[in-house]
């Protein structure tokens, strides 16, 4: 059985929040400290999925947080994907 390969397109902010609020399934977010910088990842976990299967939104950390709990300080804006496949379900299909 061949996998198949999960693609990512990059959304914005307000694309990547409405996606995440309708998405059908619960959802679990994981920090992956393996990645530099940090990625926050959204994962279905239903019906047996496993990691990276599970993936279907992240978030590419950009924000760096000072110790001292002020706001923070952005050194490059913060980057959205959702999975490719996931994204005509919600209506985020780009496609003329």
């Amino acid at each position: 059985m061949t996998e198949k390969e999960i693609t990512s397109r990059e959304v914005s902010q307000e694309e990547f929040n409405r996606f995440i609020a309708e998405y059908p399934h619960p959802l679990e977010r994981n920090v992956a400290r393996m990645f530099e910088p940090e990625q926050l990842s959204y994962n279905d976990f239903s019906d047996g999925k496993k990691w990276p299967e599970s993936v279907v939104a992240f978030v590419v950390l950009y924000e760096a947080y000072p110790k001292d709990g002020q706001e923070p300080y952005r050194w490059k804006p913060n980057r959205y994907y959702i999975r490719e496949d996931l994204a005509p379900i919600l209506g985020l299909d780009r496609s003329p």
